[in-house]
């Protein structure tokens, strides 16, 4: 017996009718010292292996949460993202507000990277041209959700799927905490050497400020949970990302952003966000 043909090889999209903002949260992997006492890690196949035996881009990790579906399917591994609200001043605050609320990670203006060798905007794959317009918040009123500096954009628009959706993400780099006890990392650029020699009273004092520095540092990298909507989060070497991700639309993002990161030199070559953004 055989099966019918398929009445309509050529499927059209959905229309997009959806626009979710996000960031993509990179960190140089830190010290153990600094590490806040909550975080997982994962195993490293070398872990004698020193900082500066690695390159840039094998220190990197990126933020991943385990997104709740609020159906009957399971929970997937996706970077943080969300929708605007009123009082969103622009996309790159929905964005900042998303992750901060998902995750409880504050990414500062100056810590989004810009890439000077992009266009404006970088989709891997472009969105469609016809689509019905998306409401926005007054406060977003006079933004151009489409054309952003320096993103990228993760497009679903698989004809099974009832409505297209669109998430355009900007790329951030969290600063590396500050660490008394360890060497920098000398390939952040955002790394700072402290050396403290306890040689008289004022040094030691100078030690225990400069730890107290260490634990505010770290805590920036202290993840609480929205429960409510994310299961886990985790950072994650880029490669063990890549092969985590559920949805193959994510894993060419990490892929551009990547590729985009090499083009600059690395996070050197990059600029960073600014102005009252």
């Amino acid at each position: 017996m055989t099966s019918n043909p398929n009445p309509n090889p050529n499927p059209t999209p959905s229309p997009v009718t959806d626009r979710c903002y996000g960031i993509i949260t990179l960190r140089y992997a830190p010290p153990p010292s600094t590490l806040p006492i909550n975080e997982s890690t994962s195993n490293d196949a070398n872990p004698a292996q020193k900082p500066s035996e690695k390159t840039e881009k094998e220190n990197l990790e990126v933020l991943l949460i385990h997104q709740k579906t609020g159906s009957k399917k399971p929970p997937f591994w996706a970077f943080p993202k969300g929708h605007p609200e009123e009082g969103d001043m622009t996309f790159l605050g929905t964005a900042r507000r998303e992750v901060l609320e998902e995750t409880g990670l504050e990414v500062r203006v100056g810590d989004v990277l810009t890439f000077p060798s992009l266009p404006l905007s970088t989709p891997n794959n472009p969105p469609p041209t016809q689509e019905p317009p998306i409401p926005l918040p007054s406060t977003l009123k006079d933004q151009d959700p489409i054309t952003l500096p320096s993103t990228f954009t993760e497009v679903h628009t698989s004809p099974g799927r009832k409505r297209g959706k669109v998430v355009t993400y900007y790329v951030a780099l969290l600063p590396s905490p500050l660490t008394t006890t360890t060497a920098s990392n000398p390939l952040d650029p955002t790394a700072q050497s402290i050396q403290i020699q306890n040689q008289n009273e004022s040094q030691n004092q100078e030690q225990n400020d400069n730890k107290e520095k260490d634990k505010e540092q770290a805590h920036q990298h202290k993840i609480t949970l929205q429960e409510k909507e994310i299961a886990a989060a985790q950072w994650l070497p880029t490669h063990e990302a890549m092969t985590t991700l559920f949805y193959p639309e994510g894993k060419e993002v990490l892929r551009c952003v990547l590729e985009a990161l090499e083009r600059e030199g690395g996070v050197r070559g990059c600029g960073r966000m600014g102005g009252g953004v």
